[in-house]
């Protein structure tokens, strides 16, 4: 039914089959077939050795018309032609044994594989680098990777920054921004040379270039504007942080005014960071001054008509002083002025040092006996004349002496007496002490009056005795 021949000899041969049914019925067919002659058929192709990339001219020889060919090259690639000549370039260095496979127009399928080995020689150029990417300057390392058949005699370095080296596996300093294209040639043994460029592979980024503008002295509770600056122009997006020393933080290339509530010497901070990472870091040093100090009472109580200075003490290097009213005081741009104010007053004084700070204090000055006059005089002559005898305390808007005490220069009572009228002149002292006649000299004296509203004068001074 299904018969297998074998034809031993080319030629064209008509086959015919008679078909025969059980009832006798008969049929045939023809079909005609072709059997070429393949001796003497052959693949021919030059040259079979060389570097890569190597051009061979492969040839198809063989008797008889061929409708196709289908090429094998042996490095993985193949093609079909439909003339018996093609060309082929090996770009990958081995050993190859092209073929072809050929078709008759008759659809007869002819294999031929070449007789020799194309062998080509050479080198794939390839290497690593460590990192591609870097602020300002760059170390990269660099290293090979290239595959070969033929030991490689030599290798060939390009940066892309004018520098080379001949090393295998360099280590390259890059000194400044760009885009730098890296290329290695490498050279076999026997000459074979290959080349790989890698364009832009590396990338140096210039980091911002900044610095902090603004005063860097101020004195404490006071404000310092801070303002970040580019030293040369930056193109890309770049990001401001601010870190000073008040506890305070900005992400602005022009924070708002700082102000500084201690003194001492501190350091504001700024990272500038542009859209590529790049970051310049800079701080700045600041001088917080101290202010000038004062001790003052709150409070001190006059009599009227009777000024008395202002306790106030400065610290060192005080220099000027603005009080405030200067209604009552003895004058309003010294340290201690004397206050003798006809009522109740707060005095505020603004004072300076010689760094420019300035502080304030106050002081409540309260007056008593506001419309009383009270007068003790400082000299009084117990010569018998009638005149100026006695030392008493007289004045009005009083209610009585509580007390009257003097001494002598070494601090002996010689008079004493309480509870007695102002203005009273037999309660007052004639100088006499223990019954002896008075001494001419100066004595200190302490009086205390009640004034009609109950207040207290309280009076201490020297009183000179002349006879």
């Amino acid at each position: 039914t299904d018969p297998v021949h074998y034809y031993t000899i080319p030629g064209i041969y008509r086959v015919k089959l008679i078909a025969t049914s059980p009832g006798g019925c008969v049929d045939s067919v023809f079909k005609t077939i072709r059997v070429s002659d393949t001796i003497g058929t052959r693949v021919n192709y030059l040259p079979i050795n060389g570097c890569k990339s190597l051009a061979v001219n492969l040839k198809s020889v063989t008797t008889g018309p061929m409708a196709s060919y289908l090429w094998d090259f042996g490095d993985g690639y193949i093609q079909t032609t439909f003339t018996p000549n093609v060309n082929h370039l090996y770009s990958s260095f081995g050993n190859f044994l092209p073929k072809v496979i050929m078709k008759d127009p008759s659809g007869c399928i002819i294999p031929v594989q070449g007789l020799d080995t194309i062998y080509v020689t050479g080198a794939n150029s390839n290497f690593t680098l460590d990192n591609k990417f870097f602020c300002d300057i760059g170390l990269v390392n660099f290293t090979d990777s290239t595959t070969f058949n033929d030991p490689v005699a030599s290798y060939n370095w390009s940066f892309g920054d004018g520098t080379t080296s001949t090393l295998q596996n360099p280590v390259h300093q890059y000194t400044g921004p760009g885009n730098y294209t890296v290329r290695l040639i490498v050279k076999t043994q026997i000459g074979c040379r290959d080349t790989m460029t890698k364009p832009n592979i590396i990338k140096i980024i210039q980091k911002p270039q900044v610095t902090i503008e603004g005063d860097s002295i101020v004195c404490v509770h006071s404000s310092l504007q801070h303002t970040g600056i580019f030293l040369q122009p930056d193109t890309s997006v770049v990001t401001w942080s601010w870190n000073f020393p008040n506890g305070t933080n900005s992400t602005l290339q022009d924070p708002s005014i700082q102000t500084y509530n201690t003194a001492g010497n501190f350091t504001i901070t700024t990272i500038a960071v542009n859209s590529s990472g790049c970051k310049d870091t800079v701080t700045k040093p600041i001088y917080v001054k101290p202010l000038p100090l004062l001790t003052l009472p709150g409070q001190m109580t006059v009599q009227s008509g009777f000024p008395v200075t202002i306790p106030a003490t400065y610290s060192p290097n005080t220099i000027s002083w603005i009080w405030s009213p200067s209604q009552g005081l003895s004058c309003a741009n010294c340290p201690t002025p004397e206050a003798g104010p006809a009522f109740n007053t707060n005095y505020q004084v603004y004072f300076t040092d010689i760094n420019g700070c300035t502080n304030k204090g106050s002081i409540q000055v309260v007056v008593i006996c506001k419309n009383a006059n009270l007068f003790v005089p400082n000299t009084f002559s117990p010569n018998g004349d009638g005149s100026n005898d006695i030392f008493y305390p007289r004045g009005r808007g009083l209610e009585r002496v509580k007390l009257m005490r003097i001494f002598d220069r070494w601090g002996e009572v010689v008079f004493e007496k309480r509870d007695f009228p102002i203005n009273d002149a037999a309660a007052g002292w004639d100088g006499t002490f223990k019954g002896k006649k008075p001494q001419a000299d100066v004595y200190v004296y302490q009086v205390e009056v009640f004034c009609d509203n109950g207040d207290i004068i309280r009076l201490n001074g020297n009183i000179a005795l002349i006879l």
